[in-house]
């Protein structure tokens, strides 16, 4: 193998590089020395792979690739590419260990992070491996317990990978993971999104459609999570069109095609050619049809959106564009269609779950996700939804509508008025709708925040943190996207971008939730909120930081509140950038010294948090600023100062975008104090400096007052002060050190002074450490000055006190302008210009302190002085000779602590480095143990700014020779004294340090656990083993497993109880911490490993390349195997013999029980007497012993049926059994027909002999509820041969003594005693039923014999748990027996039908009906139903033949409970039933049983779902989705609508009436067949909207609608009326179809205008409220103008009473309060903010009405004096909006006009 070529660097890396080095005050070593130590370290990593030695080999390499990335030094891009495809594919290598797993992924994190450096060009990566491994170990099977970590690393994996996978996989993900949704099971559901979520390419989203229509579909708060963040992922990255150019699918190489085991695939890729947007020239020749122009409407092709125009047609006319040129996928919002966006808007809203005074109408998808398996846990979390939701939204903005005219408003959203008017602002709904800054996505927003701004009051519940992070993530999402599209190589098309009017339009919005919720109570709420408002001050500071003066400067003048003051100086902090920073709003800065004034009372000793928030904001001001008096200066003219004139902040780079600035233009609805000139603000800035001296004054004494009032150190039981004070202390110093740091020098001279004065006369014991800082703050500042100063006085004092008895590198400066500007004459005259300034990172000039000779030279004296001779007193204080005395102990402390702080402060000093023997030396007691020294890694020294680093420099030597000699003397010292029992020997034990200290501590922790060590010793010993260094180290290498397991286990001689805590501690971190052993990743060859590793050794110099090593390596590799093997026997024999000595703790059994279950292992042939001591202990005494024993026995047989089917390695590996049983197969010729045929075939009788020739059975659905693929059945076993014997002919002797064991009828009694003990389990437990099962698995027909007397005999007795002993028994029996030879399986159903009668009849009583449903459940679940015949014939005759009307209930109750459970476990699958059973279930829905008609209702709920059909025309993959994208939306392809017995539903609705009129008067109304009937459709409506398709259930509702209002109101059955309240409401959190909405609306309106009860249409107006509230963004204008209707506004203004004692004037009375009433809640649907049109309407309308009579006057004084309180904070601007004549009305309003007036 020759040299490979030479790696050529990118200029940016270079450059990275270069700035790095540069900014250091020390060389590096130059990039090509480091290269080829990375060369070095990759050798190694492909010699450790090749030899297989993973673990320690790879992993001790790996860590070095890791040390070396810390670097900075650039990885070449090949190497790079060679890198990742070979981690890559050990993360997917069959058996790979965990552990080993996780390292790779972790490297492979940093290879690929960054986007910039690989990309899908450089390389592609195969999915179907990750997704193998995935999707086979997320669920566990019935018999599997152990929970790994690897579906969340395969997650993580594909995470991390998917943008690697080519997107011409699409179309092949979706056929091949689509199939596997099943609407009916949640588990199904998630995972399958999941799986889509997480693989498919996001450059190429045609499958979006298809997503969306699910999504509608599924009411699950899980599902809704995942999806935001897939959306906010596609709206960021489809910013640039090119990323989803059809043509790159074809130019991007298709190299990348793998099948699960890592073989390249055979033919084509699935490629779907539906003239969609994956191919640029089948969407240029679409032609005009209908259906290929709805394909543009919808996919966006060739630049055409969702409106019909040009993509971005605001200004950008397609004609200028090149021909062919991809212009995106953007549509109506963003990539998404109006209807798509409403949806999403409205999931929005519904996941903020705001609470409503209904109490109901929360989404009700979180009690859907109660049904989720446990296992969706061991996947990542996804992004939360706030900040999926928040980026969703900033992504989704462009200027894509017509531009509305500016906002007047507080918060920028007017509501639309039927008819005008003269109080609105907004015209009539019109063809051509505006928006909010021509901006859809932010008009949604608005409309969003409006509706929900009453929450942000500090006064709402916790969930104000949710909203307030909204906001956050809201402006940090727009502010980064804002930045992004500044640069230059932004590829975010010009009429997509973000324009300074949605900018301005955005911080608007936000405003004012943020005003409200800064004074929230909740930490978290105000953090948030600062967070915002930071990022708002950096967007449009004029619009927030004078609001926040407004609201600060009097909060902080008065002092009235202690909370409101805390809130305005942290809101002071979070926009403190807006005051100081000339760039971000230039008139900020002449407010800075007032509010600096104002602040100085917040350092006070008494309120450590208002201290706290003070410094906080001090330190962010004074970075940003000089503290200098400018009217001292000599002004001089402004000069053009070239330095000032090309300088340009960091932040000023957002004005690169060309566009027209309006925002610097007022509004005429907008009230905009004249902005001052430039030179008018620096003139008052100038003049307000002459402030700075005073207040620096102020603030030093205010410090030196807090210091003064710190409680007493020296007192009696003093610690130094408590947290609150070194909290408040530090904060306090940090503000001292910035303020210090950026004095002037006159000023600096004052502080000086001030603290000197302090220093030198004031003597406080409660200070001593605060005053050292205090100095220390002055001299970072100035050090000269200060050392002048100080060390004149400080040198006096120190030689006072002995008369009588008493290396590093750092930055010189933390200003906010480089050094030599800072020193300028110009910054000095002007620098207020400058505050603010931010440095690219290149321009940053850092001065750094390095040790000058003579500084060095001067620590060298004080070694050789002082410490040389300190270390030759110690060496002469530990000689033997000397006596021990409190003397001596008094001198060996003081010397020892003298030179250990001398050493501590020299870490830099001198470089340390091991020659090529000491590092051989060090291998050999290293605590990697057997491995070859090449293999162990050892750390290279680098250049670190060492001042010695040449170990021939006598200097350096003469140091390491010291620094050796202290050392040895540790030693020396710790073992003198611990020989003479010295215990206080900590600290010199403390400073020792050695490699491989683990393995030289355990053998002497081993001797303190023998018997007779002493107590204090021997619990010594346990801590330090309970330390992980220790105990997870023994037990992770299993050549020390034995030996710690030996010592552990034999501590319980000793039962001191804390002894024996300690045991316990250590014993369950043992078990926690050991796996099951696996060597199988050793013998299995995974080809792409051999194939990247060929790559990258190609990539190395040829000199390298050490075929030698390699086999060294793997010999020892094989060696270590071999050992590990060889311990891990005498591991488990050592348990044995532990646990089976009768003397052994029932705690020290339990704990080696567990890890015998772990050493069940299947890559080795299971031992005999292993697993006939497990099976002899599932029935010991000890319930944990029987638990764990049960287990163990289930892992051991299922490896045996895992060894016996398993055809290869990779089998195993993957747990992957091969039934000779199974066939897969394609479904032929999917369609609708096939499908009720495939349903059909479960209710016909199973033909045994066809059963043996084709597969028919089916036990699991893998696919056909949505669209069909491959199928998984099953042939019916032979009549008379065993399905799996001979069972693993290695294992053959442990299988002997299972079956030899449980052939024995006392072993099942003693199982039947223990099954059937009295316990808290009211149904069968799974672990026991599974046990049973794996032995008649193993033992087959043999074992009925046995069993049978053992079952009758405990069916005979009725006790509780008896029964559940035999159902547990007969479960496991008659599971176990599912592929025994049929005629035995005949035999078994031959005894065991005739007891049906018995057993699910007459034995079944109240307190064993759930113990035999969950029989019932296990014999059904996840089986064919033609397996278990008689059993489901019984149910239905039985279930069919019910009397509900029986004298006693139970029967019914017992019946329909039966039938609910075999409905819900086999769910589609019992649509052959489900006809017969819904006719009878309907006609008995009044049913004089309460429980029994619960039940049916439940059950009309299973009907529902298992109607429910999705309705693509054919059902595929390939035309699911390309139809979803095509239909309309208002199509019923998810099968929403199917309309299952609706018509039995109306015709009830249609009854109803006239049960109403007969039903039962008094007390027995609850009787009544009305009450009854509609009690069982509203349980059956309820309990409906709880399930995954809950917006199917409208279609029955809206039928319903009328009854439940008028149901509502009833008086004499309040449960029925309150069932009805409450689906009212629930249904209000649901979103609806969106075809069904005009139906819903029309019901509700037509109740609200036409209904004869005033109660009815009173109660219907406050769910219409609800409804609108949780729904808004899916309803229609025309919906909206219909329920904001104005007349109220029109009446008010109109009608005038006539005299009281006219007979019209009750009713106009009436008429005139209706409207009032009307008026006032559109000024209360405004409480925090005053829309244009409002003060007109209170002005001209609402004071009209002040002196009417009672109760409008009451009602029009109520809303003045409501409005006058919720804008108290903001009325210095409200005010603003009225005019003399409506401030002088509203004053009438609240007030009245006076007596003498």
């Amino acid at each position: 193998m020759g040299d490979p070529p030479n790696m050529e660097f990118t200029a940016d890396a270079l450059n990275k590089l270069n700035t790095y080095a540069a900014h250091l005050p020390y060389s590096i070593e130059p990039n090509s020395e480091m290269q080829n130590l990375l060369d070095f370290y990759l050798a190694r990593i492909t010699q450790s792979i090749e030899a297989k030695d993973y673990d320690p080999g790879f992993l001790q390499w790996d860590s070095m690739l890791n040390y070396f990335h810390l670097l900075k030094y650039p990885i070449p891009k090949p190497k790079r590419i060679a890198l990742a495809k070979l981690y890559f594919g050990l993360c997917v290598t069959p058996g790979m260990p965990l552990h080993v797993v996780n390292t790779s992924l972790d490297t492979l994190n940093f290879l690929l992070r960054s986007k910039k450096k690989l990309s899908v060009d450089d390389m592609r990566l195969p999915w179907k491996p990750i997704y193998h491994i995935l999707s086979k170990d997320l669920f566990l099977s019935r018999r599997q317990f152990e929970i790994s970590q690897t579906s969340n690393q395969m997650a993580q994996l594909a995470e991390l990978t998917r943008r690697f996978f080519h997107p011409a996989c699409a179309d092949e993900m979706v056929d091949t993971i689509l199939p596997s949704f099943n609407g009916l099971d949640l588990n199904s559901v998630l995972s399958t999104q999941y799986y889509l979520n997480t693989f498919l390419p996001l450059s190429h989203p045609t499958w979006l459609p298809m997503l969306m229509r699910i999504w509608s579909a599924v009411n699950s708060y899980m599902f809704d999570e995942r999806h935001f963040a897939l959306l906010a992922q596609l709206a960021e990255i489809h910013l640039d069109p090119a990323v989803s150019d059809p043509r790159r699918i074809d130019e991007i190489p298709d190299d990348a095609r793998l099948n699960e085991n890592g073989l390249p695939e055979e033919g084509p890729r699935t490629r779907w050619s539906t003239g969609d947007a994956q191919h640029l020239s089948s969407s240029i020749r679409l032609d005009g049809t209908p259906q290929q122009k709805m394909r543009r409407h919808t996919l966006g092709i060739n630049g055409v959106d969702g409106l019909g125009a040009p993509n971005g047609f605001n200004g950008q006319s397609k004609m200028n564009q090149p021909p062919n040129m991809w212009t995106g996928i953007f549509k109506d919002v963003g990539i998404f269609t109006q209807e798509e966006w409403d949806l999403i808007m409205c999931k929005c809203l519904a996941s903020m779950e705001i609470p409503l005074a209904d109490g109901g109408s929360f989404m009700t998808g979180p009690v859907v996700d109660e049904q989720a398996g446990f296992e969706f846990s061991r996947l990542p979390k996804s992004h939360w939804r706030i900040y999926s939701l928040a980026k969703l939204i900033v992504y989704s903005m462009a200027p894509d509508g017509k531009q509305l005219p500016h906002s007047g408003t507080a918060t920028p959203f007017e509501i639309p008025i039927a008819s005008g008017g003269d109080y609105f602002n907004i015209p009539l709904p019109k063809p051509e709708k505006s928006y909010l800054a021509g901006c859809k996505a932010l008009d949604s927003l608005a409309k969003l925040i409006v509706s929900l701004e009453s929450f942000f009051h500090p006064s709402n519940g916790s969930y104000t943190t949710d909203l307030s992070a909204f906001l956050k993530y809201i402006v940090f999402e727009f502010s980064k996207r804002w930045y992004h599209e500044s640069l230059p190589e932004c590829k975010v098309p010009m009429n997509r971008r973000l324009t300074p009017e949605i900018r301005r339009e955005l911080v608007r919005c936000l405003r004012t939730p943020c005003f409200l919720a800064m004074f929230s109570s909740d930490t978290d709420t105000v953090s948030n909120i600062q967070s915002a408002l930071k990022s708002m001050t950096i967007m449009e500071a004029d619009l927030i930081v004078p609001p926040i003066l407004e609201r600060a400067i009097p909060s902080l003048e008065a002092l009235v509140e202690t909370q409101r003051t805390l809130a305005v100086i942290k809101a002071l902090g979070a926009v403190a950038l807006g005051i100081v920073s000339r760039d971000v709003y230039y008139g900020g800065a002449k407010h800075l010294v007032q509010v600096l004034e104002l602040l100085l009372p917040g350092i006070d000793a008494n309120d450590p948090l208002k201290t706290v928030c003070t410094t906080a904001f001090l330190v962010e001001v004074s970075q940003h600023i000089q503290f200098s008096d400018l009217t001292e200066v000599e002004l001089a003219a402004v000069s053009s100062d070239t330095k000032h004139a090309s300088w340009s902040p960091v932040i000023s780079r957002a004005e690169l975008i060309p566009s027209v600035r309006f925002d610097a233009l007022p509004s005429p609805l907008e009230e905009v104090d004249p902005r001052l000139s430039n030179e008018e603000e620096d003139n008052l800035l100038r003049d307000s400096t002459a402030g700075f001296a005073n207040w620096v004054t102020g603030f030093i004494r205010r410090v030196i007052m807090l210091l003064e009032n710190l409680p007493d150190e020296t007192a009696p039981g003093s610690t130094h002060g408590g947290g609150t004070e070194n909290t408040v202390i530090s904060a306090a110093m940090e503000a001292c050190s910035q303020i210090c740091s950026h004095l002037s020098e006159p000023l600096f001279d004052l502080v000086l002074d001030l603290v000197w004065d302090f220093a030198t006369t004031t003597v406080r014991a409660n200070a001593v450490r605060a005053v050292h800082q205090l100095v220390e703050c002055v001299a970072r500042a100035n050090s000269s000055k200060t050392l002048k100063r100080f060390l004149p006085y400080a040198i006096n004092n120190i030689r006072a006190e002995l008369e009588h008895g008493a290396s590093s590198i750092y930055t010189l400066e933390d200003r906010f302008v480089n050094p030599d500007e800072w020193d300028s004459p110009s910054f000095r005259a002007d620098h207020h210009r400058s505050w603010g300034r931010l440095y690219a990172a290149e321009d940053v000039e850092i001065q750094w302190h390095v040790p000058s000779p003579e500084e060095v030279a001067f620590v060298l004296d004080l070694l050789s002085r002082h410490v040389e001779p300190t270390l030759s007193t110690l060496e002469t204080l530990i000689a033997a000779s000397a006596a021990r005395n409190e003397t001596w102990e008094n001198d060996f402390c003081r010397h020892l602590s003298f030179v250990r702080n001398a050493f501590a402060a020299l870490p830099t000093i001198s470089q340390e480095y091991m020659s090529d023997e000491e590092i051989l030396e060090s291998c050999g007691t290293s605590d990697v143990l057997n491995e070859l020294p090449e293999f162990i890694a050892s750390v290279k020294s680098v250049k670190s700014g060492f001042v010695y680093d040449d170990p021939s420099d006598s200097r350096y030597q003469w140091i390491s020779t010291l620094r050796d000699r202290f050392g040895r003397f540790l030693h020396a010292a710790f073992e003198k004294l611990f020989s003479e029992g010295d215990e206080n020997t900590v600290d010199a034990i403390l400073m020792l340090a050695y490699d491989g200290i683990r393995m030289r501590c355990l053998p002497r922790l081993y001797e303190q656990l023998e018997k007779g060590s002493e107590d204090d010793k021997m619990k010594g010993a346990l801590y330090m083993l309970n330390m992980s260094n220790f105990c997870k180290f023994a037990m992770g290498e299993p050549t020390l497993v034995y030996e710690l397991t030996k010592y552990v286990f034999g501590c319980q001689w000793n039962e001191k109880p804390s002894i024996q805590n300690c045991v316990s501690s250590i014993a369950d971190q043992c078990v926690s911490g050991f796996v099951e052993p696996s060597f199988i990743v050793y013998q299995v060859q995974y080809p792409p490993t051999e194939t990247d590793l060929a790559r990258l050794r190609d990539l190395l110099p040829s000199v390298l390349v050490d075929t030698a090593l390699t086999k060294r390596c793997a010999i020892n590799r094989v060696k270590r195997q071999a050992m590990q093997e060889s311990a891990m026997v005498k591991v488990r024999d050592l348990l044995l013999q532990i646990v089976e000595d009768s003397r052994t703790h029932w705690k020290y059994s339990i704990s080696a029980i567990r890890l015998l279950r772990t050493l069940v292992r299947r890559d080795t042939p299971l031992n005999a007497p292993h697993v006939e001591f497990l099976l002899k202990r599932t029935h010991a005494d000890h319930p944990s012993i029987r638990y764990y024993a049960q287990r163990a026995i289930m892992k051991a047989s299922r490896y045996i049926k895992l060894r016996t089917s398993a055809k290869t390695l990779d089998d195993l590996a993957f747990y992957r059994h091969h039934n000779p049983l199974r066939r897969s197969f394609l479904t032929p010729q999917p369609s609708h027909e096939y499908t009720a045929e495939y349903l059909e075939s479960f209710g016909s009788p199973l033909d045994q002999e066809a059963a043996r020739e084709e597969p028919i059975l089916q036990d699991k659905l893998i696919s056909g509820w949505l669209v069909w693929k491959y199928q998984s059945r099953f042939l019916l076993p032979s009549s008379t041969k065993s399905t799996f014997q001979p069972w693993d002919p290695a294992s053959a002797s442990a299988i002997q003594s299972l079956k030899k064991l449980a052939q024995t009828p006392a072993f099942w009694d003693k199982l039947a005693t223990h099954f059937s003990e009295e316990n808290y389990h009211e149904t069968t437990v799974m672990d026991n039923v599974s046990n049973v099962k794996s032995l008649v698995q193993l033992v087959e027909e043999d074992i009925f014999p046995i069993l049978k007397p053992v079952i009758e005999k405990l069916l005979s007795d009725k006790d509780q748990n008896k029964q559940r002993g035999a159902a547990e028994l007969l479960a496991g029996l008659m599971g176990g027996s599912k592929h025994w030879p049929t005629q035995a399986q005949d035999r078994l159903w031959a005894w065991f039908t005739p007891k049906l009668d018995e057993i699910l009849g007459s034995n079944v009583k109240t307190d064993t009906l759930s113990i035999w449903s969950s029989f019932i459940e296990y014999m059904l679940l996840e089986r064919d139903p033609r397996r278990v015949q008689p059993l489901v014939d019984w149910l239905v005759k039985k279930g069919l033949s019910i009397d509900f009307n029986s004298e006693s209930s139970f029967e019914p109750i017992k019946m329909t409970f039966f039938v609910r459970t075999m409905i819900d476990t086999l769910g589609w699958r019992f649509a052959p039933w489900t006809p017969a059973f819904l006719k009878l279930y309907w006609n008995q829905i009044g049913c004089e049983h309460d429980e029994v008609t619960s039940y049916i209702a439940e059950a009309l709920v299973s009907f529902c779902k298992i109607s429910w059909r999705p309705t693509p025309t054919l059902p595929t993959s390939e035309v699911f989705s390309r139809e979803c994208a095509t239909r309309p939306p208002e199509d019923d392809i998810m099968g929403l609508e199917h309309g299952y017995h609706l018509d039995a539903l109306l015709s009830l609705v249609a009854e109803f009436p006239e049960m109403r009129q007969n039903r039962l008067p008094g007390a027995s109304a609850p009787r009544s067949t009305y009450d009854r009937k509609l009690m069982t459709i509203i349980r059956w409506l309820f309990t409906g909207l709880q399930e995954i398709n809950a917006s199917s259930m409208f279609q029955y509702i809206i039928p319903m609608l009328p009854e439940l209002f008028k149901a509502a109101e009833l008086q004499d059955n309040d449960a029925l009326a309150r069932r009805s309240q409450t689906l009212l409401a629930s249904l209000c959190g649901v979103t609806p179809p969106l075809s069904k909405l005009p139906a819903l609306l029309d019901v509700v309106f037509d109740t609200i205008r036409n209904s004869p009860s005033w109660r009815i249409r009173s109660n219907t107006l406050p769910m219409l409220q609800i409804l609108y509230f949780r729904q808004a963004p899916i309803f229609s204008e025309e919906t909206v103008v219909r329920i904001q209707d104005d007349r109220f506004v029109r009446e008010a203004s109109r009608i005038s009473l006539p005299a009281r004692n006219t007979s019209k004037y009750a009713s106009e009375l009436r008429r005139l309060h209706a409207a009032v009433l009307g008026v006032t809640a559109l000024i209360d649907a405004f409480p925090y903010s005053v829309p244009s049109w409002l003060p007109e309407l209170i002005g001209d309308v609402l004071s009209r009405h002040t002196y009417d009579p009672i109760p409008i006057s009451t009602t029009v004084r109520k809303c003045a004096t409501k409005f006058k309180e919720t804008h108290q904070d903001t009325w210095h601007e409200d005010s603003l909006k009225f005019d003399e004549e409506q401030m002088s009305a509203l004053a009438t309003l609240l007030a009245g006009s006076s007596y003498y007036a």
